[in-house]
């Protein structure tokens, strides 16, 4: 199963001006992202939405300074969420976002774009 892209902002132009916050709703089939002044809960597309009070199938967070920042939810752990935004990294559209720090509830999961090597057989890591 495929991964999407949708968005409501363009990434492009926002994440360029020395000030900026883009809403993102993210969920195990997707991303979608809009402007900050679109409610989460508003950013929807199949298989990717946010309900209030840890509800729906995907996680809310914000765009900013160099950060894709996740609020922590209940049924998601730090381990899916993670997992959910290294399958978006092969996303062309999310290019502008390689290098963005991974933060979920306040702690730093990794580097958008720069998944750690993937083990060769041996067991050594690939470059």
């Amino acid at each position: 199963m495929g991964v999407s892209c949708v968005m409501m902002a363009d990434l492009i132009a926002e994440t360029a001006k020395l000030a900026y916050q883009i809403k993102a709703v993210v969920s195990d089939r997707g991303i979608v992202l809009g402007p900050v002044r679109m409610e989460h809960k508003t950013l929807r597309a199949p298989g990717v939405a946010y309900e209030s009070d840890e509800q729906g199938s995907a996680v809310a967070g914000v765009v900013y300074k160099g950060k894709i920042e996740i609020r922590r939810h209940r049924a998601f752990g730090e381990d899916r969420v993670l997992g959910m935004l290294r399958r978006l990294e092969s996303l062309a559209e999310l290019s502008p976002l390689r290098g963005f720090a991974i933060v979920y509830g306040g702690k730093p999961l990794g580097v958008f774009g720069q998944s750690p090597a993937t083990p060769d057989a041996a067991g050594r890591g690939m470059s």
